[in-house]
């Protein structure tokens, strides 16, 4: 019985040192397809990314109209080549790079945010509409696993 309360004690300081950082990954660039066009989409390249396009390719997005792309962290800009059936569009968005120190154990973290010069974005595409949104959010004791960064709709191809 000692020797259960002893490691129960030992237990409870070592979970109690331990911080949860959450940050998982990369700000991610999330672009909202339209559903009666995500048959024609054959190919993205990512111009400047260390990351590459998800292996699953495009036919896992062909439900969710959801396409997640890495950002160039080198660069206040990436630009995105989709190459559809009929024609091929080219997408540029631009954003500052923040770091954001978390903490001495967890370290920092890079957020994207609009660019000062409000430059969001130049595309071939007719018409689309930009979110910035958080990749860190300060928020102790809850979980997050980030990867927000920005959320681009394709109103009209």
């Amino acid at each position: 019985m000692r020797s259960l309360t002893f490691l129960s004690i030992i237990l409870s300081l070592v979970l109690y040192g331990c911080e949860e950082c959450g940050i998982d990954g990369e700000p991610t660039l999330k672009i909202i397809y339209p559903s009666q066009d995500t048959l024609s989409l054959k190919s993205i390249r990512v111009i400047g990314s260390s990351l590459p396009v998800p292996k699953e390719g495009i036919a896992s997005y062909q439900q969710s109209r959801v396409i997640t792309l890495p950002f160039n962290l080198n660069a206040d800009s990436t630009t995105y080549i989709f190459e559809q059936q009929a024609k091929t569009d080219t997408l540029t968005v631009f954003y500052t790079k923040t770091v954001v120190n978390v903490s001495k154990k967890c370290g920092y973290v890079i957020d994207i945010v609009r660019p000062e010069n409000n430059k969001e974005v130049e595309s071939t595409f007719e018409d689309i509409s930009v979110i910035y949104s958080p990749y860190y959010k300060n928020t102790k004791g809850i979980k997050s696993n980030g990867g927000e960064g920005m959320i681009v709709q394709i109103i009209r191809l």
